[in-house]
């Protein structure tokens, strides 16, 4: 096995020193070339050793990693993978932008087999520019701030591929075991090889997305009709689904609400909302 070349950036010596033992001990494939605690040796050490794999840290001296991979971004220098360890609360928004760009990151105290895992796949990354356009994916969320602003989600497929994906072109996402099938508007479908829960956490938060049963979430923005006596979900491609009673219940008290909030509003959007009830 060839040797994973890696910089780690740190600012807690202990946290540090236990890094170090750690792969020493679990990852003996890992050769860590140098170590920094601060944006400013963190940059100039990559760009001195360039490393294939870093391991960051997100809070460091003198700002973040995310300020490393934006001033290396500028300097056209993002070949590597990067294993990400965060364990403050305070940076949780860093963790959907990870979740949205595909990127893995893993949390603080660090379980040595998760580690291994995330070090034998950046290993086995072959996919370089689309790693590098992750990267870009992530560092743009972090600076709108919000997923929203973005409109896109990178999809784990089969082999290792990346699919970036419009937020508005997803009809519905339905659960097969561990896979999630994503069905698009213009009648395709793709294999996201992570479970529902892991995605309706992120589109039923932050976008129009709500969960009719527990194995399919689907688009409301493309919901034409909902029959509550039958628990059917008519989409506007005709196709209809079944919520489950609980699911159902649920989306007739959502929809109810907003009924009840636009009530003062124009008198088609009340009368879209009753449709949607199949009135």
């Amino acid at each position: 096995m060839l040797p994973i070349k890696a910089v780690l950036i740190e600012d807690v010596p202990d946290n540090l020193v236990n890094l170090k033992n750690m792969l020493r001990r679990y990852c003996p494939q890992v050769d860590v070339l140098g170590d920094a605690d601060s944006v400013d040796s963190g940059f100039d050490l990559i760009m001195q050793q360039r490393p294939s794999l870093l391991i960051l840290d997100i809070g460091i001296r003198g700002g973040t990693s995310f300020d490393i991979l934006s001033r290396l971004q500028q300097a056209d220098n993002l070949d590597f993978d990067v294993i990400f360890l965060t364990g403050e609360a305070r940076y949780e928004y860093a963790t959907r932008a990870f979740e949205y760009s595909a990127i893995d990151f893993l949390n603080k105290p660090i379980d040595p087999e998760k580690l291994c895992r995330a070090i034998e796949k950046a290993g086995q990354q072959l996919h370089k520019q689309q790693y590098r356009q992750q990267v870009e994916f992530m560092l743009t969320l972090l600076q709108q701030g919000a997923p929203r602003d973005t409109g896109r989600i990178a999809l784990h497929l089969a082999r290792g591929i990346i699919e970036f994906v419009d937020i508005k072109d997803l009809m519905r996402c339905e659960a097969d075991g561990t896979v999630t099938w994503f069905f698009l508007t213009n009648n395709s479908r793709l294999a996201a090889m992570r479970n529902l829960g892991h995605y309706s956490e992120l589109l039923v938060k932050d976008y129009n997305f709500f969960p009719i049963s527990q194995s399919e979430i689907v688009n409301l923005a493309y919901v034409r009709r909902y029959n509550h006596a039958e628990l059917s979900v008519t989409l506007t491609d005709g196709s209809v689904r079944y919520a489950s009673r609980r699911g159902g219940q649920e989306l007739r008290h959502y929809l109810n609400n907003s009924a009840q909030a636009n009530i003062s509003q124009s008198g088609s959007l009340v009368e879209k909302l009753w449709k949607w009830f199949g009135h």
